[in-house]
């Protein structure tokens, strides 16, 4: 039994932790063992996260080229940041969306947000530096 006094990591629940112990346990199991089968069959195969990581790096470029295009254009970054957010809209809006598009719409998004971000906080020094 003291084996399983311990609980696994701090950012797993009590309950969580409870019941994995009692399951491994009931099947007189290691936890490690237990825990690589629940893990195994939970999580996608390392092909499967590959093709997931490619999307959302292809969403990612995409994001790249359309920041860096539209403020080569003069955009502001609230423009930027309006014109993404009608893109995404109408992306999301699509409801045969797949895995893979979701993936690809999550990279793009989260390029576009940190981009932005970026372009304000240089908007800013930029007129930090000019006052």
């Amino acid at each position: 039994m003291a084996l399983y006094d311990r609980r696994l990591a701090t950012r797993i629940s009590a309950g969580v932790d409870a019941r994995l112990r009692l399951l491994a346990l009931l099947r007189g199991q290691r936890l490690s063992q237990l825990l690589d089968q629940l893990l195994d069959r939970g999580m996608p195969s390392a092909g499967e996260l590959a093709d997931q990581l490619a999307a959302w790096q292809a969403g990612a470029a995409a994001a790249e080229q359309m920041v860096a295009h539209a403020a080569r254009a003069g955009f502001s970054p609230d423009r930027i940041a309006d014109n993404h957010s009608q893109i995404q809209a109408a992306l999301v809006g699509h409801q045969a969306r797949t895995p893979a598009e979701a993936d690809w719409l999550a990279g793009w998004t989260e390029t576009t947000a940190v981009r932005v971000e970026s372009l304000r906080d240089l908007a800013r020094q930029e007129s930090h530096d000019g006052s």
